[in-house]
């Protein structure tokens, strides 16, 4: 293969690297809150949860709408904490609505530093933020697609949960049901806190995030 003929290839390639990149962000493009305020009602589909390090209730919401905003000026989506909520109080696919305080994502510490809200736009969330007082839990006219599969989900999950669990004949925290089910799904909710926060102090919680792990699994299956 002659130089020139290297050179040219190699350059394509690059470019057809820049240019997935490119479309990577042009599909992935979100409106961004870019200051902190309040609204009095905004209306979301929980597409996950899991809980913080303190067990408080986090959120993914597909944002529906955000009253105060326009819906150009909308998020696709949101973390929010919820404090008033258990993680068994909701459920994946199902509507809330209410008041929220909605912040852009978190800047880095200093130049250099990780940056969350890059992360974050490349994963469509365009506010964090938490909920402010009660939610309630509403019927949209219309079920989009993705709600359906988040509930098709959380039902297969549950149903992995309770066949594993039962027969295993464990329960409580310790519970090998529920991690099972976490190794198998990548859902993190159906654990004890105790067991969570345990793996997370022996540096293995990254084994329960969707991997080349989980596919080798399938695969087996």
């Amino acid at each position: 293969m002659s130089f020139l003929r290297l050179c040219l290839i190699s350059l394509g390639l690059i470019s057809l690297g820049m240019l997935a990149g490119q479309l990577r962000t042009i599909t992935v493009s979100s409106p961004v809150i870019d200051r902190p305020f309040n609204t009095d009602e905004m209306i979301g589909v929980i597409e996950a949860k899991d809980t913080t390090r303190r067990g408080t209730l986090r959120l993914a919401l597909k944002i529906e709408s955000i009253k105060g905003l326009e819906p150009t000026a909308t998020p696709n989506r949101a973390v929010l904490l919820a404090y008033g909520l258990s993680r068994d109080d909701v459920s994946e696919g199902q509507t809330i609505k209410s008041a929220a305080r909605l912040e852009p994502s978190y800047r880095p510490t200093h130049p250099g530093a990780y940056d969350p809200a890059f992360r974050d736009y490349y994963r469509g969330i365009g506010a964090r933020g938490r909920i402010l007082g009660k939610a309630d839990l509403v019927e949209l006219d219309l079920v989009s697609t993705g709600q359906w599969l988040q509930r098709f989900r959380s039902r297969v999950s549950a149903a992995i949960t309770s066949s594993i669990t039962a027969s295993s004949g464990q329960d409580g925290a310790w519970a090998m049901g529920p991690f099972a089910t976490a190794l198998l799904t990548g859902k993190r909710d159906v654990m004890n806190t105790e067991l969570v926060s345990a793996l997370r102090g022996a540096g293995l919680a990254h084994i329960l995030a969707i991997s080349g792990l989980h596919m080798a699994l399938m695969a087996g299956v």
